[in-house]
């Protein structure tokens, strides 16, 4: 940079002084979308022109937790979209930051009833599946029973008949259409005939 400076009198005078301009860092990272149960991995991709180093990360996951890690995870609590914030600082003092949207999606909420029943008779399963879809839409898509005694079925309600009396645990897994997944376990209790 140069400056020239005029006096009064018509005498000039100079100065000529180098000034340095660094770059900003340029913020990029990807994140996939996940279920409440999963960590969702944040890869950094983030850049800066050379000589210049990046030498801070500040990530906000929008959910109260924070990390300066280069390449983060973070395990959300709940479902939800949340506003993550990556901000970056050079070597050199230079900050930019990003912001971008990650959706955590709910798991099915699973429930049945199973009819109680006497040996020799089907037992009637009905599921009584929820999930939220206050965030994003979601529906349950996929239901996987285990009845406990070797059998299973693919089917959204089911009917199966028990070999013999006794107690069975009886295992609903579901799938949501985001292919995110709970279960629950309950006892279906099977009649022993009177004796004549």
């Amino acid at each position: 940079k140069l400056l020239v400076s005029t006096g009064s009198t018509g005498c000039l005078d100079s100065i000529t002084q180098i000034i340095t301009t660094y770059p900003l860092p340029i913020p990029s990272f990807s994140a996939a979308n996940t279920c409440i149960s999963e960590q969702v991995n944040f890869n950094d991709q983030s850049s800066i022109l050379a000589p210049a180093t990046l030498t801070n990360y500040a990530w906000s996951f929008g959910d109260g937790n924070t990390s300066n890690q280069s390449a983060p995870s973070n395990l959300f609590a709940a479902e939800g979209v949340y506003d993550v914030q990556l901000i970056l600082t050079s070597n050199h003092g230079c900050i930019d930051s990003l912001s971008q949207q990650v959706t955590v999606w709910p798991l099915p909420i699973v429930d049945f009833n199973a009819s109680t029943v006497c040996e020799q008779i089907a037992t009637d399963f009905t599921d009584l599946s929820a999930i939220s879809s206050v965030y994003s839409p979601n529906s349950n898509t996929a239901w996987n029973w285990n009845f406990g005694d070797g059998n299973s079925s693919n089917s959204q309600s089911a009917s199966h008949l028990y070999a013999t009396h006794g107690d069975y645990q009886v295992t609903l897994a579901v799938t949501s259409a985001n292919n995110c997944i709970d279960s629950v376990t309950k006892t279906a209790s099977i009649m022993p005939l009177p004796l004549v």
